[in-house]
């Protein structure tokens, strides 16, 4: 009998070993936080039982990607069988503790509101009843003495009770109101005693114990990120110095408490799969199903691009001659129910040429831009501003895909290629920064990997968290940049060689100037350039003025044919102690038809750009000095056309 006991005890216990369950905490030993999301590295030494055992890694992120879930065991007789992740809930044991509190609070506060209520009603009892023997006195025909006392005695009765009953109602009042704060209280912190986390249920199998078992877990929380900050220090020289920062901010709905960080410029959000190969047709018409939700008569449909085929997001398109419209999509897709069956439609976009087309099924419609609108309106990456206030060496965001090329094409032209090219000064531009706290720098193939060697505490939903990382002492090429045809001011203007060895991201940067504040600008790298342009601020020691030649500039009429001749001359002068050298740029109109002809009458000094008209003169200042540079060119165009030559 004892060995029948004896086996099916051992069968009882190899079954409990086989679906034991053993919660492990788990710490947060590292975090890599990438552009968008980061990586959690969580570590704890377990014991591996004999047999099959299931060990559950609790309060964790419930905010986590479960597809990034891994985990690792060092010990090569451990063998991982199976790892699932769920979702639990889970209640604070603080504030379980506060709730039950309120919750015996409230019970008191009910008792004691019972009584307070039953010794007001005993309260009116009783001053009823000593209103009712003073009738019942007065009726007996007392003397005056005996009324006088009966008075007395009534009036301090009646008084007693009516201070007792004002006491006991504000002591209720008092109850009364704890009770519903304390109901309001527990009615706000609900939500906040449950919350959800995280579990990942490990199935190991071993054929024997094994104690301290390194374990690592690690995952992807999308919901971290870090941005860049700089400080930018120039002066009149050529020395800068760049200050690179980090805003570390998560929501991951768990701590980072004491937690080695590493701060990458890659982004795991972002797809790696190589684009798909598509023929390219022409024309290039593109068509689409017939959307979803279109049904019923009058529906307009289709796609709007401009005339490089790119998508119009956000164009307008209004059913003429009514309010109804709507606006296209993300991929320049539209679709409208209209009032009528031959409704026209209005397509119209800031900077391109409005149009008007009958409505209908599949439509293609492509935009083309208005030189006049064009000329007036820039679109920047804070607003939209007239062309006048800009200059040159602000790099204007315009929409969608085409932004990229307009900016790319624009800085063509103003970086100066000479310094750049010459190998011996670009040995020079770089060296190595001066580190703010300590770090190691590391180079992947993808990104680059600031890993910092001090730890940091970052709460879940808590203030961003400011790490000074970099300081870098720049030769850069400075410049002073002056376009008066759009601005009365002169910007100076650093070109930094080589900008890829500082993996800068876009960011925002405080401007300093001779220790003196110049505001904020953005930091834009273009990563297919070497050279990096950088806007530092206006320098009011320099100035400049463009005026019209009056006695220069004419208008005429001969046949059929305007001839216009402009002439303007351009002053700097340089009020500082020390020589500068200033890039004056100015401009003349290009002719977009063969029947206009323009020809330049005067540009001394100048380079010339013949394809966008623009000219470049290179000034040096002494002290004091001032220098003017004049340009003129002439128009011819027939009386048809009904424009003013600027």
């Amino acid at each position: 009998m004892k060995k029948i006991l004896l086996i099916i005890m051992t069968i009882m216990l190899s079954a409990l070993n086989i679906v034991a369950q053993n919660d492990v905490k788990t710490n947060i030993d590292s975090v890599t936080v990438y552009v968008s999301g980061a990586i959690v590295n969580r570590s704890a030494k377990i014991t591996v039982k004999n047999g099959t055992t299931t060990y559950l890694l609790t309060d964790l992120s419930s905010e986590l990607d479960k597809k990034s879930v891994r985990v690792g065991i060092d010990n090569q007789n451990v063998t991982i069988v199976s790892v699932n992740h769920r979702l639990d809930t889970k209640e604070d044991a603080e504030k379980k503790k506060l709730r039950y509190a309120a919750d015996r609070r409230k019970d008191v506060i009910k008792d004691s509101v019972t009584i307070l209520n039953a010794k007001l009603d005993v309260i009116e009892e009783e001053r009823n009843l000593i209103v009712s023997n003073n009738k019942i006195a007065g009726q007996n025909g007392l003397t005056a003495e005996q009324l006088d006392k009966m008075a007395q005695y009534f009036r301090r009765e009646l008084s007693n009770l009516e201070s007792e009953r004002i006491k006991t109602e504000k002591l209720l009042k008092k109850y009364t109101d704890e009770y519903k704060r304390i109901v309001q209280n527990a009615n706000n912190t609900a939500k906040e005693i449950s919350t959800m986390v995280s579990t990942v249920e490990l199935v190991l199998k071993s054929d024997r114990e094994i104690n301290n078992v390194n374990l690592t877990l690690n995952y992807l929380v999308p919901t971290a990120s870090w941005t860049p900050f700089y400080e930018v220090r120039a002066t009149e020289t050529s020395a800068l110095r760049l200050g690179y920062n980090a805003r570390v901010r998560q929501s991951s709905k768990e701590d980072w408490n004491n937690v080695k960080l590493t701060l990458s410029t890659g982004n795991p959000s972002v797809s790696n799969t190589r684009p798909e190969f598509f023929t390219m047709y022409l024309p290039p018409q593109r068509r689409y199903t017939k959307p979803s939700g279109v049904s019923g008569k009058n529906f307009a449909y289709g796609h709007v691009v401009d005339e490089n085929g790119d998508d119009m997001i956000g164009c307008s398109i209004l059913e003429t001659g009514t309010t109804n419209g709507t606006i296209a999509d993300i991929n320049g897709q539209f679709k409208l129910q209209t009032k009528s069956p031959n409704a026209n439609l209005t397509f119209s976009f800031i900077g391109y040429e409005s149009q008007t087309i009958r409505g209908g099924e599949n439509m293609f419609v492509i935009m083309k831009e208005d030189s006049k609108q064009l000329n007036e309106v820039v679109v920047v990456g804070y607003g939209t501003q007239r062309k006048t206030q800009l200059t040159g060496s602000v790099s204007g965001r315009a929409r969608g895909k085409n932004a990229a090329r307009q900016a790319s094409a624009d800085e063509a032209d103003e970086v100066t290629e000479v310094a750049v090219q010459d190998d011996f000064m670009r040995s020079n531009y770089y060296a190595e920064p001066e580190k703010s706290i300590p770090m190691e720098i590391a180079q992947s193939f993808s990104a680059t990997e600031f890993r910092i060697d001090i730890p940091y505490t970052i709460k879940s939903g808590d203030r961003d968290q400011d790490v000074n990382m970099l300081e870098y002492n720049i030769n850069a090429i400075c410049q002073y940049n002056a376009t008066p045809r759009y601005s009365n001011d002169v910007y100076l203007v650093a070109q930094i060689p080589e900008c890829y060895r500082y993996s800068l991201l876009p960011g925002t940067a405080n401007l300093y100037l001779n220790n003196i504040y110049q505001g904020e600008t953005e930091i834009a790298p273009d990563h297919t350039r070497d050279t990096l342009s950088l806007s530092i601020g206006r320098d009011k020691a320099i100035s400049v003025s463009r005026q019209e030649v009056k006695n220069s500039t004419s208008k005429s009429l001969i046949g059929g044919t305007y001839r216009v001749v402009k002439t303007y001359e351009t002053t700097v002068r340089n009020n500082k102690r020390i020589p500068v050298e200033v890039l004056l740029e100015d401009q003349y109109p290009i002719a977009k038809y063969t029947d206009i002809k323009v020809s330049l009458v005067e540009s001394i000094g100048a380079q010339v750009n013949t394809e966008n008209g623009r000219l470049t003169w290179t000034l040096n200042l002494a002290p004091g000095e001032s220098k003017k540079v004049r340009l003129s060119y002439e128009v011819k165009y027939p009386k048809s056309y009904s424009f003013e030559v600027e």
